[in-house]
């Protein structure tokens, strides 16, 4: 076997091995709730999470990396399941280390909201309200899908290869679904 190969497998494994590193639960992102609230053709979406990030996030931050969340979001129909819409929100949390303060900023609005601690941005996050507009559904169930990540897209380039393979990059949540009904 030539160098090059033996070179190229090596490189395998170990990017197979840092794939396989093991993540505690504290270090994901897991929704653990949604209240969802219809009135005329808006959606009122409260949102129960919790958002950790693993320390190798908190030291990028620290060291002037926005991290940015996305939530993405599915309507369906509840008896059939069909795919009614989709929504998607981002928020990127900065730490501004002149003012030792950290920005929580919601990318569609524009809206930024800042606290002494990261903790406290995090515990502001974790009751997230969505509100969308121009959904018009007759009586019938529904059903809620959603799930949030850690948008590595929107990290450095360098960092971006890194967060593909390491477990410690990988904060998504799995998909949750809640039930809801629209009476007449």
């Amino acid at each position: 076997m030539g160098f090059i190969t033996r070179f190229c497998t090596a490189i395998l494994i170990l990017s197979l091995l840092w794939g396989c590193q093991s993540q505690t639960a504290k270090e994901r992102f897991v929704l653990e709730g949604a209240r969802v609230n219809v009135a005329g053709d808006t959606l009122n979406i409260q949102l129960q999470q919790q958002l950790n990030f693993s320390p190798a996030a908190v030291e990028a931050l620290y060291n002037g990396v926005p991290l940015v969340m996305q939530w993405d979001l599915e309507l369906r129909d509840g008896n059939n399941l069909t795919l009614l819409t989709t929504r998607e929100r981002r928020a990127a949390l900065r730490y501004l280390p002149l003012s030792e303060r950290f920005q929580l900023e919601q990318l569609d609005s524009g809206a930024t909201q800042s606290y002494p601690r990261l903790r406290h941005a995090l515990r502001a996050m974790n009751q997230l309200q969505i509100t969308v507009d121009n959904i018009p559904l007759a009586p019938g169930t529904y059903q809620m899908r959603a799930r949030v990540r850690l948008d590595r897209a929107d990290l450095p380039a360098p960092m971006q290869l890194p967060a593909l393979v390491l477990m410690r990059w990988r904060h998504d949540s799995l998909w949750n679904q809640w039930p809801f009904e629209v009476s007449a």
